[in-house]
């Protein structure tokens, strides 16, 4: 999933790049108005690619809508959730666990309780959608900046200009959003370190502070 994210975000910066060169030529004044119908026109794209593409990827290929799937295979990483969105009446995602078979079965059953945690109030989708919103604004600002710097440069090729307040408030906005997402990923991780302390007990903070030494 995510060398999917990655590929779909390169491939939306360069056709955001494309784009601006555009307005610049042939259209008139970038508008406030469009740079926020762009962002949502990217936001939108990302997440049909999250539903219609990573779902239909393994591991989620074979999971049905609705069914939560636990794999264990041998990795260095203790443990993961992934979630993702499907377009389905009977459920609006697929949802996987996956745990590391070299752990032992003691910080397993901690691990798992963790990711679960993740799985049941959907944490990995919650935070995938703030991630969305937040690459969407940032290629949306990298285009906005760009322009800004060209029309700065050679303001006599252009018959409009772009308001600096604009661009420094969209830059303002685009770091509270950055974190706004930081504090999600931590209150989610603290829910779910919540989570595993209670069916586990005490030792699920010994067998979290062994993993992360």
């Amino acid at each position: 999933t995510r060398v999917i994210n990655s590929i779909t975000i390169g491939l939306m910066t360069f056709l955001i790049v494309i784009s601006g060169l555009y307005y610049l030529h042939y259209i008139a004044p970038y508008s406030p108005i469009g740079f926020i119908v762009d962002t949502f026109i990217i936001f939108v794209i990302l997440i049909l690619v999250n539903g219609l593409v990573i779902s239909k990827l393994r591991p989620f290929r074979d999971i049905k809508p609705g069914e939560v799937k636990v794999v264990t295979i041998y990795s260095s990483k203790p443990g993961v959730a992934a979630e993702v969105l499907t377009f389905s009446r009977n459920s609006f995602s697929k949802r996987l666990v996956i745990l590391s078979s070299i752990l032992p079965p003691s910080i397993m059953e901690t691990i798992k309780a963790h990711e679960m945690e993740h799985i049941r109030e959907h944490h990995v989708l919650i935070r995938s959608i703030f991630y969305y919103l937040t690459m969407s604004l940032a290629l949306m600002s990298f285009e906005l900046i760009l322009i800004f710097f060209i029309i700065e440069l050679h303001p006599h090729h252009f018959s409009f200009t772009i308001n600096s307040t604009f661009v420094v408030k969209t830059v303002l906005l685009l770091i509270s959003l950055i974190i706004i997402y930081l504090l999600v990923v931590r209150v989610t991780e603290s829910r779910a370190d919540a989570a595993a302390f209670k069916a586990i007990g005490a030792e699920a903070h010994n067998h979290i502070v062994t993993l992360t030494k």
